[in-house]
């Protein structure tokens, strides 16, 4: 059986600044990849979401969508992912939805 995960990835940053398409390839070249290599979909989106501070914030943003089996590893380097890209771009939160 096989499910897919869906990580959505904000590309602005605290300073206001964005997450350059450099930043984007370099993370995802270093830290995505090597932990899905039978592959994976990038695709660009716009979304908004409610800060902690309880205001609305709208940005660009990259979905990454993953096919994979239910297993404990996978869902460990998803976490990871999520996790790096948080300290990485000081986002304070990447959303997922499993299906």
């Amino acid at each position: 059986m096989m499910m897919q995960t869906t990580l959505w990835f904000g590309l602005s940053k605290p300073q206001g600044c964005r997450v350059s398409a450099a930043e984007w390839q370099q993370f995802l070249d270093s830290e995505v990849t090597p932990r899905f290599r039978a592959g994976l979909s990038v695709y660009d989106a716009s979304g908004q979401w409610l800060e902690e501070k309880g205001r609305l914030a709208r940005e660009p943003s990259k979905a990454l969508m993953l096919i994979h089996v239910p297993e404990t590893e996978v869902n460990d380097a998803i976490k990871t992912l999520r996790t790096r890209y948080k300290q990485r771009f000081g986002q304070e939160s990447v959303m997922r939805r499993c299906a």
